[in-house]
């Protein structure tokens, strides 16, 4: 899976949960436990899912 990451005007592409938990923290700081939720939907997301909030937007694909 590829992780498109979009915070405000940050933008990243990443392979793991892991690493979208990292920049959101990065970026934001944990601001009311967004990362772990973040990171945890990345786990169970398939291709061409779309998270969205306030902050945060990311979109799956396969690679």
């Amino acid at each position: 899976m590829l992780y498109h990451l979009v915070l405000w005007d940050f933008e990243c592409a990443m392979r793991k949960p892991e690493e979208i938990r990292f920049w959101i923290e990065n970026e934001i700081g944990d601001h009311d436990g967004k990362s772990a939720r973040a990171e945890e939907w990345c786990r169970n997301a398939s291709a061409g899912d779309v998270y969205d909030d306030e902050m945060v937007h990311i979109e799956v694909e396969e690679g």
